[in-house]
């Protein structure tokens, strides 16, 4: 055999390539102890397995789960988002009505844009309860709930009693927390399955020894998380639970076995439901698991952003708490002794588990605001930590940066709540057809709530400014903020369109949408089928027409219904409803007879 391939020795050939290895190899020896010092240094998670330690208070988890219960059930039977919303609870109902409770139906067709347990749970439900917008919510709202309260068991165990309760406390009151976890998507019960996979994998590494039955409970949460949204769970969960065992010598590390057995439980957890979507529909590992996943996050289709998108969502989700980001970025990386002791390995493992899903959203190229709440539990259990040092500081007397500007952080903190509930009052009162005294108290309120507050503020002490903070929170979270969320939503839903037609006793199967799916509606009418005209079939429409047959269009109210109106076939006539609230109309048409 010829030893030389154009003219370059065989053994030539393969040094380059060893001794590019051997060198990576070298590198990542030495950045690895370098990033290990660093780590546990006083510059960054500290060098002290200290655990703190607070007294027990039963109450803690009463009041968390109660302002979690109110927030998140209060008027929970508002109207359907379009198209997301609808769109997700008509799925479940579909697969109800087809008997197969394993494959995601929507318009009778197989949809494989996400796996089947969020929508197996909430057509369960719809089974047990029935079948309505109240029902709908049920589970991603018991899902918030869920999710509270493991951010409480986590950051107990993590950094402390109070700690925890501070942490799971301000999730609560989070802005983007409360909305999103009231809101019909998989996406809520992603944030709970990876949330328990975090806190069960901490405890399973926590100092002491590694523990296996935490371990497998994590990797059996995750294993629901990809039944949930698909490969994603793994992603997000994987990566910093391995890279903190990695540079922190205090955590037990997972040895090889351990991942093995990681990947055994997922796999059994995960793959029958796989497997049977790819023997029954051979298109679906094309489109979900490549173009839903791979391409998605590749190269975006669809909510293309830049790379800067979650810096500004990231802040708002988090609204008011986000005011302490100054604060945080001081308890982290500080280099006072005190605060040094308190970043445990906890603090670590929090922090690289907000800080990996923060950039892997970054770099993908979709992006939509939601996606990083799995990011909030565990930056809030670094919140919650931030101000226990903080209070700690104050009991022993001592003065840092912290203890000195924690007069400012909820000063400012309860201006920009009051003028945020002042703001969704006002934006209620002008809202176009709106009626009742209710948003005229909520301004009235909310203003003599902030002249009060900037007039005393300053002769309260801590902890009475910071149960101030969240009792302004949770009032314009509950009246306002809710009264705001209620009115926006009712004015793009086509619920109220839906409810109209149910009251003339319009044929549901007559029902078309014009240039636009309306699934809201579909959902109200319990119509699986979305025909869709679109504006270039309108001069032909006329051809669908029988002597007594009509049609029930449902348009967008404004330039699409003069549109419509505008392009309609002259031998047909219209008739436009419009129903009390929403933006959607219901024009009847037919044609006259010669």
């Amino acid at each position: 055999m010829n030893e030389t391939n154009l003219g370059v020795p065989r053994t030539n050939r393969l040094e380059a390539p060893i001794r590019y290895l051997s060198l990576a190899g070298r590198g990542l020896g030495s950045v690895v102890p370098a990033i290990r010092r660093l780590w546990c240094s006083r510059y960054f998670v500290g060098s002290s397995d200290e655990q703190p330690t607070h007294p027990q208070a039963r109450w803690h988890l009463l009041v968390l789960l109660s302002v979690a219960a109110v927030l998140l059930f209060w008027r929970v039977d508002r109207p359907l988002i379009d198209p997301t919303e609808g769109r997700q609870a008509m799925i479940p109902y579909e697969m109800l009505e087809s008997g197969d409770l394993l494959t995601p139906r929507l318009g009778g067709r197989p949809y494989f844009e996400k796996p089947a347990l969020h929508y197996l749970l909430v057509a369960t439900t719809y089974r047990i309860v029935g079948t309505d917008q109240t029902t709908a919510h049920l589970v991603p709202v018991l899902m918030g709930l869920l999710t509270v309260w493991l951010t409480y068991r986590w950051g107990k165990c993590a950094v402390g009693e109070r700690a925890a309760f501070l942490a799971a406390l301000g999730l609560s009151l989070s802005v983007g927390f409360v909305l999103f976890s009231r809101t019909i998507l998989p996406d809520g019960m992603l944030v709970t399955l990876v949330t328990g996979s975090y806190y069960a994998a901490y405890r399973a590494m926590a100092p002491g020894g590694f523990r296996w039955r935490w371990w497998l409970l994590s990797s059996f949460g995750c294993g629901l998380g990809v039944l949930t949204k698909g490969p994603l769970a793994l992603a997000l969960v994987a990566p910093p639970v391995f890279l903190v065992g990695l540079v922190d010598r205090r955590l037990a590390r997972p040895r090889l076995g351990a991942w093995i057995a990681y990947g055994v439980v997922l796999l059994a957890m995960a793959a029958p439901w796989y497997v049977f979507m790819a023997v029954n529909y051979p298109g679906f590992v094309a489109h979900f698991l490549w173009k839903s996943n791979v391409v998605r996050f590749a190269k975006a289709y669809n909510h293309q952003e830049p790379f800067w998108y979650f810096l500004p969502v990231l802040w708002a989700l988090m609204f008011p708490w986000g005011l302490l980001g100054l604060g945080l970025g001081y308890f982290l990386f500080s280099r006072r002794p005190e605060l040094a002791r308190k970043r445990g390995p906890s603090v670590g493992f929090c922090f690289l588990a907000a800080s990996w899903v923060f950039l892997f959203f970054s770099v993908s190229g979709c992006k939509l605001a939601y996606y990083i709440m799995p990011m909030l539990p565990p930056l809030a259990i670094l919140l919650g930590a931030c101000v226990d040092a903080t209070y700690e500081s104050l009991e022993t007397r001592r003065t840092n940066w912290l203890t000195r500007n924690q007069h400012r952080f909820t000063r400012w903190g309860t201006v920009g709540v009051l003028l945020f509930g002042a703001g969704s009052s006002l934006a209620c009162l002008f809202w176009p057809h709106a009626t009742g005294n209710g948003p005229w108290l909520a301004t009235t309120v909310f203003a003599f709530a902030l002249l009060a507050w900037l007039a005393t503020c300053q002769r309260l002490s801590a902890r009475s400014a910071w149960i101030a903070c969240a009792a302004a929170t949770f009032l314009a979270f509950l009246w306002p903020v809710r009264d705001l969320e209620w009115r926006t939503i009712e004015h793009f839903s086509a619920s109220n369109a839906a409810k109209l037609v149910r009251d003339r006793h319009y044929d549901p199967h007559r029902l078309m949408c014009y240039t636009q799916p309306r699934p809201s509606a579909m959902y109200g009418l319990r119509e699986p089928s979305q025909p869709i005209l679109l504006p270039s079939s309108l001069s032909k429409f006329d051809q669908a027409f029988g002597p007594d047959t009509e049609w029930i269009m449902l348009v967008r109210q404004g330039a699409s219904l003069d549109d419509f109106l505008a392009r309609l076939p002259h031998t047909l006539e219209a008739q436009v409803e419009l129903p009390e609230e929403g933006n959607v109309a219901v024009v009847k048409v037919h044609k006259p007879r010669t």
